[in-house]
C-alpha cells in the first residue's frame, strides 16, 4: 500500500513495511517517569482509546465488542508471578466502561531471546536505513519502510535521541527513556500474521 505524506509526496509501499499508526504512552510529563495508576485504570485507558480510534467496535449482529487488534507482545517480566499475583492476569480482567463490561487485554510473551536485544535493535535500524531514499538513485532501494503516524508524538520525541551503552555500542543504554523503542523492537521480532481482523465493518 502507498504511503501519502502531509507534503503531498507518495512513497510506494512493500511487503514487510512496518506502520506505527498509534501510541498509548502512560507517563506523568517528566521524562522516564510513569503514573503508578492501577492496573485497572491502564486497562480502561488502552479500551477507551481503541474505541476512540476504532479499534474496537460493537458487532451489529451480536452486539458484541470486537477488536480489530486481536493479540500483541509484552515484556515477559509482566508473566511473573509474585504473591499469587501476576500482571498479564490482571491485563486481562474485564473493565466496566460508560456502564459497560469490556474483555481485558491479553498479552503475549516478547521474545527476549539470547541476543534479542542486538537482534532487535539492528532490524530497527535497518528499517531506518531502509527508509531514506538511496544516495546515487534517489528512490527506496531496500525492503522495511518504517512510518511513524503523526498519532504517536511521544515515540517522536524519544526514540530519535536515544544514546547508545557506552559498553556495548550495539545496545541502547537502559538508562535512557527507552521504553518505547522497547516496544517496537519487541513488534518487529513479534508474528503479527494472524494478528489482524480483516472482515469488514459496516454500521446500521
Amino acid at each position: 500500500q502507498d504511503v501519502l505524506f502531509h507534503d503531498g509526496k507518495v512513497k510506494s509501499g512493500r511487503r514487510g513495511d512496518l506502520h506505527i499508526i498509534g501510541e498509548l504512552y502512560i507517563w506523568n510529563g517528566k521524562p522516564n517517569e510513569g503514573t503508578n495508576s492501577p492496573i485497572a485504570d491502564i486497562t480502561r485507558t488502552f479500551n477507551e482509546y481503541k474505541i476512540l480510534r476504532g479499534w474496537r467496535w460493537r458487532d451489529p449482529v451480536t452486539g458484541k465488542w470486537r477488536d480489530l487488534m486481536k493479540r500483541g507482545c509484552a515484556d515477559t517480566s509482566i508473566f511473573d508471578e509474585v504473591n499469587e499475583r501476576c500482571i498479564a492476569t490482571e491485563f486481562e480482567r474485564p473493565v466496566t466502561i460508560a456502564g459497560e463490561l469490556h474483555p481485558g487485554i491479553r498479552f503475549e510473551r516478547a521474545d527476549k531471546g539470547p541476543n534479542s536485544v542486538v537482534t532487535g535493535s539492528a532490524l530497527m535500524r535497518e528499517r531506518f536505513i531502509g527508509t531514506a531514499p538511496g544516495k546515487e538513485s534517489g528512490v527506496r532501494e531496500a525492503k522495511g519502510l518504517f512510518i511513524v503516524e503523526s498519532e504517536c508524538p511521544e515515540f517522536l520525541r524519544t526514540v530519535p535521541v536515544l544514546p547508545r551503552d557506552l559498553r556495548y555500542p550495539d545496545k541502547i543504554s537502559d538508562a535512557a527513556e527507552n521504553h518505547l523503542a522497547d516496544a517496537c523492537r519487541y513488534g518487529i521480532r513479534f508474528d503479527l500474521t494472524p494478528a489482524f481482523s480483516t472482515r469488514r465493518r459496516w454500521v446500521a
